[in-house]
């Protein structure tokens, strides 16, 4: 789809006729843009600057021609935004038809050693050994030679960051598809998947109602509210070990005086990704997710380990 449009904006800028400059220049910006992250170059903002160029040279533009020159360009980052993040952010193409993007590996299960994809590069990169023909990403420009060259289709484009998954921690790249797609959901898929729960005690109650409810229900932490019901404060098992630490008494002390304050909530839309962030980074276990003033419920660290990778969960089930 990126390809696409850069075809199509490469044809409008040619027959600008240059007399209104946002028409004329502001195409040709955009061209620019596009050629960098067709071949690799694209920089973190360059989807936004597309989006800005673009949106001026509408309003900007006196023809229909610089009026509609932007259509495409603007409707494939509205629908197809996954696209240009992938060529800028991942240095990948999925449509395999940019030079340039993607980390080559040749799949060993498949080569049977031709030797047409070492014929074709001319960098060297493909390497040959007495069992195998490899690509030594040292030397690869990405100029996919081996890849056209390869009569089977053996020669395989990767996302460079899940080439080193693959290598490091031998995870099957469908499994790192699968890991990746769950990432980019959000914390109301997480919250669709558990029983509607939400535990909560007042924030007047006693330490040992909160420590009761949590062992009734087999629960980690309760969310801690005020009389208007809203969210002000978590009491986690953490706090409790806390506290018999100091000699607190669980019988007087009111949950209000000992909660956890310095909290973090999430809206339902978050990314799951950047859930994950925030758990390694704050080094927090249970994430408190409301939308305005309005509970919707909470998500814990294994919550979202389960969700993105069940199979860890059920190993860790089967050792233990």
């Amino acid at each position: 789809m990126v390809d696409l449009v850069k075809y199509f904006l490469s044809f409008c800028q040619a027959e600008s006729c240059g007399k209104c400059p946002p028409c004329r220049i502001g195409t040709y910006q955009m061209l620019q843009i596009l050629e960098k992250i067709t071949t690799g170059n694209g920089k973190p903002g360059d989807i936004e600057r597309l989006v800005k160029i673009g949106k001026m040279v509408q309003k900007g533009s006196l023809c229909g021609l610089g009026q509609s020159a932007p259509n495409p360009v603007l409707s494939a980052i509205k629908y197809f935004r996954e696209e240009f993040e992938e060529h800028v952010y991942d240095k990948y193409c999925r449509a395999k038809v940019c030079s340039g993007l993607g980390a080559f590996v040749i799949d060993q299960t498949e080569c049977f050693r031709c030797g047409l994809c070492k014929e074709a590069c001319a960098f060297d990169a493909v390497k040959e050994t007495k069992d195998q023909y490899f690509i030594d990403r040292q030397y690869c420009t990405s100029c996919k030679a081996c890849y056209y060259a390869c009569p089977i289709g053996a020669v395989k484009v990767r996302k460079p960051r899940h080439l080193k998954l693959e290598e490091e921690f031998k995870i099957p790249s469908e499994s790192i598809e699968i890991i990746e797609g769950r990432a980019k959901m959000t914390l109301r898929d997480i919250l669709e998947t558990k029983p509607i729960e939400i535990f909560c005690v007042n924030k007047n109650q006693r330490v040992k109602d909160a420590i009761k409810l949590m062992n009734d229900r087999n629960i980690s932490a309760v969310m801690v509210v005020d009389d208007s019901n809203k969210l002000v404060g978590m009491f986690t098992e953490r706090d409790v070990v806390r506290l018999f630490a100091k000699n607190v008494s669980f019988d007087t002390e009111i949950v209000g005086s000992v909660m956890s304050k310095d909290m973090i909530t999430f809206d339902p839309s978050t990314e799951i990704s950047a859930a994950i962030s925030v758990v390694a980074n704050k080094k927090m276990r249970h994430l408190p997710v409301v939308d305005g003033d309005k509970i919707i419920g909470m998500v814990t660290y294994r919550d979202i380990v389960s969700y993105v990778l069940p199979e860890v969960i059920y190993m860790a089930e089967d050792m233990y």
